[in-house]
């Protein structure tokens, strides 16, 4: 083991025995949680929003995911090709005529006898209202792109200079209901489409958000509802889904979840869930050994810890849809206003703003990164290298080649970058992270470490964030560099073809990452229906992503899923709202017995 990886551990082992003493502080003053009918699941941080057309954060898409309600569901988390009705009565499928012989149209109809938390009946007016809303609202930085790529041709409902690119008609005509099925009409093909629609649970009551004050579904209306900022939606601090959970209170960083008694296929097993945020990922630990939660988010780092604890149980085989921590650099950082920048110019003190538009810095960092070293330290020997923006699950042969440490070439690539300036002055640059996720914290560590490595001038700082912050600050487009994850949307390779790549989507946009050469032939692979080809299509594009470098892949480890013994179903199949696909908790499939 290196000095830094001692170093490193020993950090680790530190804040676990610190955190250790106040839980024995704290477990002699707090009951043990017994209670068979109510279910706590611990978070790092607070919830974004419940409004459904914005939870594209993790925590608030688990939120909102047991609430709310997908027109279908996948068979099971292994499943991810086959489905099964759910809001929408049936599966559609050519062969029983509810898709198009061209693919373009879907008809699907609602289940019926189905009713919201407020006890209204669910319709086909109120499905197709909540598909017109997730396209319609497009809030800065959230996922409306995901429906308006397919439906309407376009990634978002305006331009660069906030022109409006489509009309109330193109939506209204691209979700229409007839007869009690609600159908949608594609621009082109698409081969996920049904994979997107298992994995959106967006459908709410048209009547009860307009008494919010939200959009009211009129034509006159959409214009000063689109791009609405996202706490000052009716459905922000609101919600009334068919789901089997329902919104009972909110109690600053907790908030309880009560049964939906009238739940169309029959009530949940637990009467409650209760969500607490914990920051601090060895308090969480310590609190799933007391009994005073039942499952919990854990960074894999605290992998070890969790087997070796009594009472504990660790889930495995589940679905390796993770592409670990991922390195994203900015191309073109703001100016106005951005300390992260410092001097704003190449003299040593700070960056330019255009820092990371130099292919050779970018090829610098990734060179420089101590790979090895990041994979012993937070995963050990559970370690899988990330190879591309694919996991080898969904895009077989779609691997990249992946980047090692290499200083001789980091050295030749900064020696190249603006022309030699960078190589000879230096640079000071935050790294910015969530200052709740211990595994971030160490991938920030190893790339400051290997670029200190490569040129002593070459000064990265380590800039942990508040999750809000984080997101505002990355939003704002003031981060230069910074280290995060990746989510499916949906169990599909356009899915992560879409969301890391394609310059309209969320990160390549705060990044001010396009090519028109990855844009065309993303959407040329998701209208692509013949497996071969589609496979050949996106190891296409792990060629482009690699040589145009928008960020680093490094290490990955199997999903980390931790309850109490005393839980059942938490291994449970079922991917309903491609949750558990996720590695997030889907709590209608688990009960509890009382703890011995």
């Amino acid at each position: 083991m290196t000095p830094t990886a001692a170093v490193w551990r020993f950090t680790d082992m530190k804040r676990i025995l610190t955190l250790s003493l106040l839980f024995l502080i704290s477990a002699a003053v707090h009951a043990q949680q017994t209670s068979t009918a109510t279910y706590v699941h611990l978070t790092s941080r607070r919830w974004h929003t419940f409004d459904p057309a914005n939870a594209f954060d993790v925590v608030s898409h688990i939120v909102t995911g047991n609430v709310y309600e997908s027109l279908l569901a996948f068979k099971s988390v292994s499943q991810t090709d086959a489905f099964k009705p759910f809001l929408a009565s049936r599966v559609p499928s050519i062969e029983n005529g509810l898709i198009s012989k061209d693919h373009l149209r879907y008809s699907l109809p609602i289940r019926r006898n189905v009713r919201f938390h407020d006890g209204s009946l669910l319709t086909a007016e109120d499905v197709r209202y909540s598909f017109l809303r997730f396209m319609l609202l497009d809030s800065d930085g959230g996922p409306a792109a995901l429906l308006l790529r397919p439906l309407l041709g376009v990634s978002s409902t305006r331009n660069a200079s906030g022109k409006r690119l489509i009309s109330f008609q193109d939506a209204a005509r691209a979700v229409t209901v007839k007869g009690g099925q609600v159908v949608f009409t594609l621009k082109k093909p698409d081969s996920s489409f049904l994979k997107l629609l298992a994995s959106l649970p967006i459908v709410t009551s048209m009547a009860w958000a307009a008494a919010q004050k939200d959009w009211d579904g009129s034509e006159n209306a959409w214009i000063s509802f689109n791009a609405r900022p996202a706490d000052q939606t009716g459905l922000h601090a609101k919600m009334n889904g068919t789901g089997p959970f329902r919104l009972e209170r909110v109690e600053d960083d907790e908030l309880v979840l009560a049964r939906h008694d009238g739940y169309w296929r029959s009530p949940s097993a637990l009467e409650r869930v209760r969500f607490k945020a914990v920051p601090n990922g060895g308090l969480r630990l310590f609190m799933l050994q007391a009994g005073d939660a039942d499952s919990s988010y854990l960074e894999d780092s605290f992998r070890p810890y969790a087997k070796a604890a009594k009472g504990l149980r660790v889930i495995d085989g589940r679905p390796d849809t993770d592409l670990g921590e991922m390195v994203f650099f900015n191309f073109k950082a703001a100016a106005a206003g951005n300390e992260m920048l410092g001097s704003g110019r190449l003299d040593g003190a700070g960056i330019p703003p255009d820092f990371f538009s130099d292919i050779d810095v970018r090829r610098g960092f990734a060179w420089a990164f101590d790979y090895e070293q990041f994979a012993r330290a937070a995963y050990g020997s559970l370690a899988r290298r990330v190879r591309g923006p694919f996991p080898s699950s969904m895009a077989p042969g779609a691997d990249g080649a992946p980047y090692a440490k290499d200083l001789q070439k980091a050295r030749d690539a900064f020696q190249n970058a603006f022309g030699g300036e960078v190589w000879k002055k230096g640079f000071v640059l935050p790294v910015s992270y969530s200052s709740s996720n211990l595994t971030r914290e160490l991938a920030a560590e190893a790339l400051r470490s290997g670029l200190r490595e490569v040129n002593p001038r070459f000064r990265v700082e380590l800039h942990p964030l508040q999750s809000q912050e984080y997101y505002a600050e990355l939003e704002s487009r003031k981060l230069p560099l910074f280290i995060g994850g990746y989510y499916s949307d949906f169990p599909d390779p356009h899915s992560y073809a879409f969301g890391l790549l394609q310059s309209q989507s969320y990160f390549p946009k705060y990044q001010s990452f396009f090519d028109p050469e990855i844009d065309v032939l993303i959407e040329k692979a998701a209208a692509e229906a013949d497996p071969a080809a589609r496979r050949a299509l996106y190891q296409g594009l792990s060629v482009l992503a690699e040589k145009t470098l928008p960020h680093l892949y490094t290490y990955a480890a199997p999903p980390l899923r931790v309850c109490g013994d005393w839980v059942s179903g938490y291994d449970s199949a079922d991917n309903t709202n491609n949750l558990h696909a996720n590695n997030f908790p889907y709590f209608y499939s688990y009960s509890k017995r009382p703890r011995p």
